[in-house]
């Protein structure tokens, strides 16, 4: 990479296969994820991860995301086709964790972090700057879960119904990191449920700025928003800590270089990113899904990301 492509996408999990690759792909049906004892043969078939579904009711989106699968999405010629996925493996990221590198601290500095304030540009970010697996239909799904804002009980969100505690609520939230003319830099989509967090897919601005010389020349190019993605990620990091987040899964693990594949979303790594098994993801995800957070939920948030990313301690170089 050169200098202007010092920072990578954020997600490609859309390209990504596990190691040892995926099994046959199975159909997924409602009653499958609604109750325990339904789930626990899905969690222990380690032969399958895929599934399809034609079905994109929003209930059985939520109880799928509440036993632990990640949906993406396929639009083929004659339908839209949902894919749930129990990870065989999964990175998730302690919060006590995060590796927070001098060069995030030091570029924090112009921007601020929303939550909830524009969910549309940064679906629109997303389809811009990488191929996405977001098709239309997962964007109306998106769409409806994050506008169940208010009168609900217990807040916002809808409820799995296979959750036992009616407060255990799915939210659909936009990550938005914007410099300080309110620009979109870098932005994420995920859910909350209980005490943990799943990041979905994101971006980061790869618009370029002319730098001159003293004539007025131009000399090169670079990223006008280098770094954005890290600092957002970080930024999010450390306010779900504040909040008493337990668990915030980051999907696929990366993967290193090998002779015939290049790197991939290796920044998971960087920021303190750990690969799991899916049964000990499922033992963490189960421990936390129901929790109820002590505070506020996460909705209609805006802070300085200086405010977050300076106190921290753990800086690495």
């Amino acid at each position: 990479k050169n200098k202007m492509e010092e920072e990578e996408d954020f997600d490609d999990d859309e390209e990504y296969n596990d190691d040892d690759g995926p099994g046959s792909i199975l159909m997924i049906h409602p009653e499958q994820v609604e109750s325990l004892e339904k789930v626990q043969p899905l969690w222990a078939d380690m032969l399958h991860n895929y599934y399809i579904s034609f079905l994109w009711d929003p209930y059985f989106y939520a109880n799928l995301a509440y036993n632990g699968f990640i949906s993406v999405a396929q639009k083929s010629d004659f339908s839209e086709i949902l894919i749930p996925e129990i990870q065989k493996k999964y990175c998730i990221l302690d919060l006590d964790k995060l590796h927070i590198s001098k060069k995030v601290k030091r570029r924090c500095k112009e921007y601020r972090l929303r939550v909830d304030y524009d969910l549309k540009s940064v679906l629109e970010g997303i389809a811009k700057n990488h191929n996405s697996w977001i098709i239309d239909k997962y964007v109306d799904l998106l769409m409806s879960l994050w506008r169940a804002q208010e009168g609900q009980p217990y807040g916002r969100g809808i409820h799995p119904p296979c959750s036992p505690l009616p407060s255990t609520r799915l939210t659909v939230h936009s990550i938005e990191l914007v410099d300080s003319e309110g620009r979109l830099a870098a932005g994420e989509v995920g859910y909350v449920i209980g005490k943990t967090y799943t990041s979905m897919t994101g971006f980061f601005d790869k618009s370029e700025e002319e730098v001159k010389d003293d004539n007025g020349a131009v000399k090169q190019k670079k990223l006008k928003y280098n770094s954005a993605g890290k600092i957002q990620l970080i930024a999010l990091g450390l306010l779900l800590k504040k909040m008493g987040f337990e668990l915030w899964s980051l999907g696929h693990p990366p993967r290193k270089a090998t002779a015939t594949e290049p790197p991939l979303m290796i920044y998971k790594e960087e920021i303190g990113g750990e690969v799991v098994s899916r049964a000990d993801f499922v033992k963490l995800w189960c421990a936390s899904r129901d929790g109820v957070l002590p505070g506020p939920s996460l909705h209609k948030i805006e802070r300085l990301a200086k405010e977050l990313i300076t106190p921290a301690e753990n800086v690495d170089t």
